[in-house]
């Protein structure tokens, strides 16, 4: 969950928890749902940085929605610092109820 890790070897994945924010209140503010949103970053270099990245995508993207969350924004090529290094970045939500679990 730390950001500012630093990674020795490339191709890297990282799953980031933004946040958890109340989906519906009533007025005494008991809560009726919560929305999970998750950030993923995929970082790959080499020849076929960009490929490799969209390759773990997919993967992750299978697993994120097997656990029933949806894609809301990416998968978005971001600039990085380093140019030889490509990042691909995609966020998902979730909502959860009264009966789910998280």
């Amino acid at each position: 969950m730390e950001s500012s890790t630093v990674t020795s070897s490339l191709p890297y994945a990282s799953m980031y928890f933004v946040g958890l924010p109340s989906e519906g209140m009533d007025f005494e503010k008991n809560e009726s749902g919560v929305v999970a949103t998750v950030q993923i970053d995929i970082f790959s270099n080499g020849q076929k940085a960009v490929s490799s990245a969209y390759s773990i995508d997919e993967k992750s993207h299978s697993a994120m929605t097997k656990m029933g969350y949806e894609r809301i924004q990416g998968p978005e090529m971001i600039q990085n610092i380093d140019p030889s290094i490509k990042r691909l970045t995609s966020r998902y939500r979730r909502t959860f109820g009264y009966d789910d679990t998280l």
